[in-house]
Parts: C-alpha cells; sequence; structure tokens
C-alpha cells in the first residue's frame, strides 16, 4: 500500500517514537494499523501541536504525550464499532475519540459534532490534512442534531464531556434501538448508573501508558421499552 505521509525532515524522533508508542498500544488492542493509518495519525498529531497552541487544546505539549494520554486513551472503544457503523462524538473538541476512531475503523464512518467555531474549523482541518474520507464535522449542538438525525447513529460517544446521566438524555434519540452509548471516564466514575430506555451498563477498565485506570461505561439501548 502507497505511503502517502506528508514529506517532512529526515530526522523527527519524537513523531517516531510516537508512532512506535501508537503501533505497539494498537497492537495490544488487537489493531493492526496500516501505513495508510499511520500517516494519517501523523497527520492528526502534526496538526494537534500546531493549531493546540492557539486554542489550548490539550495540555500535551509533544506528540508522544498526545499519543500516551490521549489517543491510546481512545481506541479501547473500537472493539464496539463495526463495519458500516455510525458513530457520533459528542463534544468532540480535539478530535477524541472520533478521530482515532474514524483513523482504526476506516470501514464506519464518524461524524464530530462540536458547537464551538473554532474547534469545529481544527476538526475540518484535521479531516482535509489526514484525508479522513470517513468523517464528517457537524458544527451545532447534540441536540439540534438528533431532531434532523433522529435514532440514525449505531454508537453515541462522549468523553468526560457530560456527567452520564446527562449524557444518556443527550444520546439517547440519536441512536439506533440496540445501538450503544458509551461514556468514558476516569478511574472514580460512578458506573452502576442506570437510565430508562438503557440496558444495565457494561463496563470496561482499562488503563493508558501513564497506569492510570480509565473506564468505559458502556449502555444498549433497549429494542423496546420495559
Amino acid at each position: 500500500m502507497e505511503d502517502v505521509r506528508e514529506p517532512r525532515p529526515a530526522t523527527v524522533p519524537d513523531m517516531d517514537s510516537a508512532l512506535a508508542d501508537l503501533e505497539r498500544g494498537a497492537c495490544a488492542l488487537g489493531l493492526a494499523l496500516s501505513k495508510k493509518q499511520l500517516a494519517q495519525f501523523e497527520g492528526y498529531l502534526g496538526t494537534l501541536l500546531l493549531w493546540g497552541r492557539r486554542l489550548s487544546l490539550t495540555g500535551a505539549t509533544t506528540e508522544r504525550e498526545l499519543v500516551r494520554q490521549h489517543i491510546l486513551d481512545s481506541l479501547p472503544a473500537a472493539r464496539f464499532v463495526s463495519p458500516h457503523y455510525h458513530v457520533a462524538d459528542l463534544g468532540s473538541g480535539a478530535g477524541f475519540p472520533g478521530i482515532p476512531l474514524a483513523i482504526a475503523c476506516p470501514a464506519a464512518s464518524a461524524t464530530l459534532v462540536e458547537s464551538r467555531r473554532k474547534r469545529a474549523n481544527f476538526l475540518r482541518e484535521v479531516a482535509r490534512s489526514a484525508r479522513l474520507e470517513n468523517v464528517e464535522i457537524s458544527e451545532d449542538r447534540a441536540e439540534l442534531i438528533a431532531k434532523e438525525r433522529p435514532a440514525a447513529y449505531d454508537v453515541v460517544i462522549s468523553r468526560a464531556v457530560w456527567d452520564t446521566v446527562d449524557f444518556l438524555r443527550v444520546g439517547a434519540p440519536l441512536l439506533k434501538l440496540g445501538g450503544v452509548a458509551i461514556a468514558m471516564k476516569g478511574p472514580k466514575t460512578a458506573t452502576g448508573i442506570t437510565s430508562p430506555g438503557f440496558s444495565a451498563p457494561e463496563v470496561v477498565r482499562y488503563s493508558i501508558p501513564d497506569g492510570i485506570e480509565h473506564v468505559l461505561v458502556v449502555y444498549r439501548r433497549r429494542m423496546r421499552e420495559t
């Protein structure tokens, strides 16, 4: 497969180390990244560092920090994304987890929902520079998108934007029956929260490279109300 990475200086040790960390971490999750996917991640990392200085997107300042703290934190959710699924990342911000999921799961599509104009423009630049044909940016509030596209998504996901109750309230109208809502949380989150219309949550625990445990709280929308 053709290597589509943009030309760059011959020696970029931090980028090379970051991509090596990413490839190893993805492999540990059962994800084999192609040259094209690594090139897309490289484009994403470069754009994040460039725009991050203007928009305060993350506290990370190097490629390796972005990979270890954010990208590898996003990829555990890939196990819930099947080919041809439609995924909505609510409050996408810096693109986590929607961009990593779109790159890692190229047969699925992702809508990045971000109401703030500057951050939506950043996401558009990522989609352009990383050549992401399966990504759509929606500059609007999730509640309004649900009115335009009710029950349009197989997966809705959010990374620490809302508390769980509000996330399920906002995400439910977007979800197909049988679809999943994934709340990405830190180690101290309450995992026993239930909500009408959803099954009891599945809790997936994992650690990012700094050793901190994170949690996916996964709810499936019931096929019928009980």
